[in-house]
């Protein structure tokens, strides 16, 4: 502890640093829905576009390698894009859905 009865690492101020490019808003976490969650073999991507669109669907598994990339064009409207995960092993991934520069999130538990 220093001479004012903190700890060093309390001195340092935190809030500057910038964990993302863009920020999302909670009502567009709404538009992703992924499912069943946990699943076996597939998971099912959906969620509604304004416009037609590219869209990137990148699965990471818990050491953070990529499993999964595709990416799809799409026509505005709800998609369903389906995520064969039937040859990974049982576990947790994260789902990362770039829309726009906007990316999306989600946890996926894969098991038998």
């Amino acid at each position: 502890m220093g001479p004012e009865g903190t700890s060093f690492i309390s001195q340092f101020d935190l809030s500057p640093i910038v964990t993302g490019l863009n920020t999302i808003s909670d009502n567009e976490i709404d538009k992703i829905n992924v499912y069943p969650n946990p699943t076996t073999s597939n998971a099912i991507v959906q969620m509604t576009l304004t416009q037609n669109q590219e869209i990137e669907f990148i699965l990471y598994n818990i050491m953070g390698e990529v499993v999964y990339d595709k990416k799809v064009s799409e026509q505005a409207g709800t998609i369903n894009q389906e995520i064969d995960m039937a040859s990974l092993s049982n576990g947790v991934y994260l789902l990362k859905v770039n829309e726009d520069n906007k990316y999306l999130t989600q946890k996926i538990i894969k098991q038998n």
